[in-house]
């Protein structure tokens, strides 16, 4: 198991990043540095530290990957396992949840497979400047709603503050319902389009839906909500890929 060094960010093993990098392309546009910002993670770790009273990454985890702009982000809900049972990369050699780390379990397997699908790619390097954060940064797998909400507000203006470094044109919600939550912790204006629905169980739920989203700390900004990952199936590779490579696909292009 690795640890991420937070304490010195000159005492980390720092590597360039493997693969390509993700590019930001546009006249205009910040483009992504050749280094990750290993600076404002270590940053926002220790303030995050400070005002939370965790010290120990068994209970909290912030990044998936480093740190570094990004046309797409996709936004999950909680880190994954619990404070006995979890696992984490290591952040400062360049590794990203959703490609060393992605055999951890169902959610980060299937959003790697996601995210590449959306790149047109077989090449798991292909997603590695993608950032991917949490509503919250707690490991929490059991809470109830009044605690997740404390958890998302003492969350919130760390992730204000990152959305606005990433600088995404578009976000994408690990579970359509994370969309609305998401909008209501962080004072958003959240518009949805029509839902296309699919099985789950012997109900429905929505597997893909797409929103315009106003966050007063940002900009407006297209969001998309699809079926969660962890029960990612036949019907979601059918009817959800090539809605999702259709309208994220162009973020991959130069």
């Amino acid at each position: 198991m690795f640890e991420f060094c937070y304490k010195s960010v000159t005492a980390c093993r720092i590597v360039p990043v493997r693969g390509r990098s993700f590019f930001l392309g546009h006249s205009g546009e910040v483009l992504m540095t050749t280094e990750p910002n290993y600076e404002l993670m270590a940053d926002v770790d220790r303030r995050f530290r400070g005002s939370s009273g965790l010290t120990s990454r068994a209970d909290y985890s912030i990044f998936y990957g480093p740190l570094r702009p990004s046309r797409l982000l996709m936004i999950n809900a909680n880190p994954g396992g619990s404070p006995d049972n979890y696992r984490i990369v290591d952040l400062a050699a360049g590794e990203h949840e959703y490609i060393e780390g992605r055999h951890s379990g169902p959610t980060t397997r299937n959003g790697a497979e996601i995210l590449m699908h959306i790149a047109g790619s077989s090449d798991s390097e292909s997603i590695r400047g993608v950032q991917v954060l949490n509503r919250y940064f707690r490991r929490s797998p059991t809470v109830q709603t009044k605690l997740q909400r404390a958890h998302m507000a003492e969350a919130r203006p760390f992730l204000a503050e990152l959305i606005q470094y990433i600088r995404p044109q578009a976000l994408l919600f690990g579970g359509d319902s994370g969309a609305a939550i998401f909008a209501r912790a962080h004072g958003a204006n959240l518009q949805g389009g029509p839902a296309l629905k699919g099985p789950n169980g012997t109900n429905e739920a929505t597997y893909f839906r797409k929103y315009e989203m106003s966050l007063p700390y940002y900009r407006r900004i297209p969001a998309y909500g699809i079926y969660h990952p962890s029960k990612m199936n036949s019907f979601f590779r059918k009817k959800v890929f090539p809605k999702l490579r259709e309208e994220l696909g162009p973020l991959f292009e130069a």
